[in-house]
């Protein structure tokens, strides 16, 4: 095929991929409600105390059944629940059709920094959102078609081989070898997984190419020793492969294995021994072509892009390995020593390079290196191997009960090895937290890599030329070092020098970080969504490796304002929390009180007038006071009665407002009346009540003067902002900065 041809055969498929994800996207453009509408349930996702979450298709047939579209339906349990309806709702199967009401809700995406787009998650399974329901109304009785009773013999099946599994294995084994063997982690407990990660062999929990390599080489070696023709084995085993990918759950990452194996398989059956094959690095790239075409968003699925790169690491430089392998066996004479040698060099030189393509990727997905990992995964994989050789058998032969057993009792053995191996390098465990790599850290380690490649296997061009060679090699080194000082200087710049404010987005609510060097400051932490603030927070921290703050200032005691510090404090280690005490003791605060003895946190009460110093964060409270707080007008309102504090950093000042009301305003236009220093220079605003009419008065802003306010709501719950603030602020100049349309909102004080 020509040249041209080709570029233009990649721009009508790039086209197409974009297409199809634009409509895909746009076919559920936000909420609705749904009535009296027919799911069909595919499988089982969680159960938890809360909820029961289920894999299913939606109904888009109207009166005739259509099955199509993909969503995970969410049955919330409530007091009204009763135990006949929570063992209907725990019990639906693959097959069963439901009839409900609910509302499809399409996940919103923050723009936070290290925010989780779970929106594109589920974009990237094919799933549209998520369909949420208090109850469901009835199961209908409906006729499987012959696509769905072959996929509802697959999924019973799979059943079956769980519960074997669990009647002849100790409940931890059982949830390990389902997981391991065909993907199914939903029984794992916290403690087990938690295990796995620390010792660095998580991945081993996913089903990946080893577990399609493991099952052709036990087909295709059962087929030998039965004496099936070569070629007819070989569709055999690519049609059992078809079906395994379909029992683990076609996973991204199952789905790039099992059609690359299929590829492999099928070309060697077409294409005559004469005629050059394609290489491993094409038949990726073809696989990875038509799974963008099918599913556009997984360039999304973190899993997705670790298997492709692990793999083209294992394409690229597990051949040059496994020549350094066979020098070095070739230096030993004892049988038993160089076989053993062989198998750990194997999966040594295997885990080299898989890690030299994902390691970026890890780093940035999960913000810590395991230096542990090499040596946990040398070990582990060659029981794991056996586990998958042995597992797949079962897969095959789980009918035949003598069989069957003794599969069951060699996994159970293997299962019980690889657990003590675990724990072994779990408490040996290195971790080594880090923060996120720049995109220019990035890009020069695979220009590292690439230099690394083309060192390895093009020394010919350099043959004879030592002096280029040389050149080359200082320019490989140039390029590493520019990546290891880059790393080096980003850390230490973020911990010790960079200052900042962030207003994080999280809907109608509120949550800020001030830093300045070596300490961090939060100005409450609380949303509608009870998560939504915490989650912000938690995915800025873990993507910047922060483990403490120095306070947590909480303007009042209402739950859009607090209600992420609990699940905050377990995580996080918090030097004080700073507030005022309210004059009646509403069940935030309450709760508040409880929070603080559980988890003995240092508190701090304040009034108008005091002072909080935290190296170059200066704390000033304007309000309330002691007066203020007992004033019986306002005994209901907690708003009036916020923490108004002005935060300076050297020269920069930011006036935080929580939700005072043009009450509070008028106070503080009263109090600091003769104080021409007090409102001089702010900076920043955080515009009180989200922006609402009954705050920011003309008088107030006219006064203060700020250069930017930053407003913290969403439109649809209350109306926030409201118009007359908007207009307020714009007839002073002042620049507003919403985080409902912008995300997260970062001043950088040194260019402010």
């Amino acid at each position: 095929m020509k040249k041209q041809n080709k570029i233009l055969i990649i721009i009508i498929f790039v086209l197409l991929v974009i297409f199809k994800a634009f409509f895909f996207s746009k076919k559920y453009p936000e909420d609705k409600y749904i009535s009296n509408t027919l799911v069909y349930i595919e499988s089982l996702k969680s159960i938890s105390e809360g909820a029961v979450r289920y894999n299913v298709r939606l109904n888009v047939g109207g009166n005739k059944y259509n099955f199509k579209d993909k969503f995970i339906l969410k049955i919330y349990l409530n007091e009204e629940t009763t135990l006949e309806e929570w063992n209907e709702y725990t019990s639906y199967t693959n097959g069963d059709v439901i009839k409900i009401n609910g509302k499809i809700q399409i996940p919103e995406y923050m723009n936070n920094p290290g925010e989780f787009n779970y929106k594109h998650y589920l974009y990237s399974n094919n799933i549209y959102g998520e369909i949420v329901v208090s109850k469901t109304i009835e199961k209908v009785e409906y006729k499987l078609n012959i696509k769905e009773k072959l996929l509802n013999y697959i999924y019973r099946y799979k059943e079956y081989l769980g519960n074997k599994l669990d009647e002849n294995m100790d409940e931890k084994y059982s949830s390990v070898a389902k997981s391991i063997i065909y993907g199914d982690s939903l029984d794992i407990d916290e403690n087990t997984n938690d295990s796995f990660k620390k010792a660095g062999v998580s991945h081993m929990m996913a089903i990946s190419g080893s577990n399609i390599i493991g099952l052709t080489t036990v087909l295709l070696a059962l087929f030998k020793l039965c004496k099936i023709n070569k070629k007819f084995g070989k569709i055999l085993s690519g049609t059992v492969v078809i079906i395994y990918v379909i029992l683990v759950g076609t996973s991204l990452s199952t789905l790039r294995a099992g059609i690359m194996c299929i590829i492999c398989t099928y070309e060697e059956i077409l294409i005559s021994e004469r005629r050059k094959k394609n290489s491993s690095l094409k038949k990726l790239l073809i696989t990875i072509g038509i799974i963008l075409f099918y599913v556009p968003f997984s360039i999304y699925n973190v899993g997705f892009i670790l298997s492709c790169l692990a793999t083209i690491g294992i394409i690229l430089f597990n051949p040059y390995c496994a020549s350094i392998k066979c020098k070095i066996l070739s230096k030993v004479s004892n049988k038993v020593a160089k076989k053993i040698l062989d198998v750990f060099l194997t999966n040594m030189f295997l885990s080299l390079s898989v890690q030299i393509l994902i390691l970026p990727v890890q780093i940035n997905s999960f913000n810590i290196i395991s230096l542990t990992s090499i040596l946990s995964n040398v070990f582990c994989s060659l029981i794991s191997s056996e586990i998958t050789v042995f597992g797949s058998i079962y897969l095959l032969f789980s009918y035949i009960p003598v069989l069957s057993n003794i599969l069951i009792f060699i996994l159970n053995i293997c299962i019980s090895c690889l657990m003590f191996g675990i724990s072994i390098f779990k408490s040996i465990a290195i971790e080594l937290k880090i923060m996120d790599l720049s995109i220019f850290s990035i890009i020069l380690w695979y220009i590292s890599v690439f230099l690394l490649y083309i060192k390895i296997y093009l020394k010919r061009i350099f043959y004879g030329r030592r002096l280029a060679f040389k050149k080359y090699t200082i320019t490989q080194i140039i390029v590493a070092t520019f990546f290891i000082l880059i790393t080096i200087f980003s850390n230490i710049y973020f911990k010790c020098i960079d200052s900042f404010v962030y207003f994080f987005n999280v809907g109608q609510g509120e949550l800020s970080l001030i830093k300045s060097k070596e300490n961090m400051v939060i100005v409450d932490i609380g949303s509608l969504k009870v998560t939504q603030a915490y989650n912000a927070l938690n995915g800025y921290f873990k993507m910047k490796n922060v483990a403490k703050v120095d306070a947590i200032i909480l303007s009042h005691m209402h739950s859009d304002h607090i209600n992420g510090l609990e699940n905050f404090v377990k995580e996080y280690k918090v030097g004080k929390i700073i507030y005022a005490e309210p004059f009646y003791e509403n069940e935030e605060y309450i709760n508040f009180l409880k929070i603080i003895e559980k988890y003995k946190l240092n508190t701090q009460v304040v009034r108008s007038g005091e002072k909080v110093k935290y190296g170059d964060i200066h704390i000033e409270i304007l309000l309330p006071d002691i007066k203020e707080l007992k004033d019986k007008e306002d005994e209901n309102n907690l708003n009036t009665n916020s923490v108004v504090c002005k935060i300076s950093i050297k020269d920069k000042d930011v006036l935080y407002m929580g939700d005072a009301t043009t009450k509070t305003e008028e106070r503080l236009l009263e109090k600091y009346k003769g104080n021409n220093e007090i409102f001089k220079d702010i900076e920043i605003l955080k515009v009180a009540y989200h922006g609402s009419k009954t705050s920011s008065c003309e008088e107030y802003i006219e006064r203060i003067k700020p250069k930017y306010a930053v407003i913290s709501a969403k439109k649809k719950y209350y109306n926030h902002p409201h118009e007359s603030v908007i207009e307020t602020l714009n007839k002073y100049n002042v620049q507003i900065y919403i985080t409902e349309n912008l995300g997260a909102i970062k001043f950088n004080l040194y260019n402010l």
